[in-house]
């Protein structure tokens, strides 16, 4: 890895990630900026053995914090693991960049609630329900999640603390075609959800915003992003063209909508 100045675009500093054992090397899996420091996530695969006719793979993950000025080594986070195919790490920040979330799913699941800052542990755990409930967001004191059942209409949200503490709840009722969740966002008062989908065909409809707040009972308000220029691409009778789930994002003072693929799209700013 190496850094460079913006202005000048000069080497700032380099690094490398040592060698492990007696694997092929460490690949780079993301490099992420979370306040002051660095995060790189890696992988690394070892040797191979065969249990009941199954190949299983040695292999691990790696996490290092590096200091974003210097390049200086702060902190590292390593498991070796077991598996049956190649996994690489999967990391989630939470917005404010208080918390960064580190797991690995091998013959067992491996996970680290880290302040990216120190590399030390947070206390508590998250997504504690992954089986029968779908991970939606983690938050800088703890996460969202959700449940939907399919005798049942409705999408029940919760806001958990690391702790175990109920912090919030909402429930509405479940968008044409959803299934744990749809396209949605976390804000402080609630999620901001997305419908996209036309009831009877479940094909790609008008763009739809709903807020649930928590605590409401009451139905949420809907609004038509009048998305129209992407409707008018979209519904062009090209068998190899299909346009699939907006996404939703969070920007300094505004939310935005837009589509995933390519292309000449609408943006629909929300405040």
């Amino acid at each position: 890895m190496e850094a460079f100045s913006l202005r000048e675009g000069e080497r700032v500093w380099t690094y490398e990630l040592a060698e492990r054992g007696d694997s092929a090397g460490a690949v780079i899996e993301d490099v992420l900026s979370v306040g002051e420091t660095v995060v790189v996530t890696a992988s690394y695969k070892g040797s191979i053995s065969e249990n009941d006719s199954v190949d299983i793979y040695e292999q691990g993950m790696l996490a290092v914090g590096l200091d974003g000025q210097t390049g200086e080594l702060l902190w590292e986070v390593e498991q070796e693991f077991t598996a049956d195919m190649w996994h690489e790490p999967e990391h989630e920040v939470s917005p404010g960049g208080e918390v960064f979330f580190l797991s690995v799913r091998g013959e067992d699941r491996y996970e680290f609630l880290l302040d990216p800052d120190t590399g030390e542990e947070v206390q508590g755990e998250v997504y504690r329900d992954r089986t029968e409930r779908h991970s939606v967001a983690l938050l800088d004191g703890g996460y969202v999640d959700s449940v939907s059942e399919d005798e049942d209409d409705f999408v029940e949200y919760r806001r958990m603390s690391f702790g175990g503490d109920l912090l919030g709840r909402a429930s509405v009722q479940r968008l044409p075609g959803e299934g744990n969740s749809g396209p949605e966002l976390v804000l402080e008062d609630g999620v901001l959800r997305l419908g996209y989908l036309e009831d009877e065909d479940l094909v790609r409809g008008p763009v739809v915003a709903e807020f649930v707040e928590w605590g409401s009972e009451s139905e949420p308000e809907k609004m038509n992003l009048d998305m129209t220029v992407n409707e008018e691409w979209w519904s062009e009778p090209d068998p190899s063209f299909s346009l699939g789930a907006p996404v939703v994002l969070s920007v300094p003072g505004a939310v935005v909508v837009t589509e995933d693929e390519p292309g000449p799209w609408t943006v629909v700013g929300l405040t």
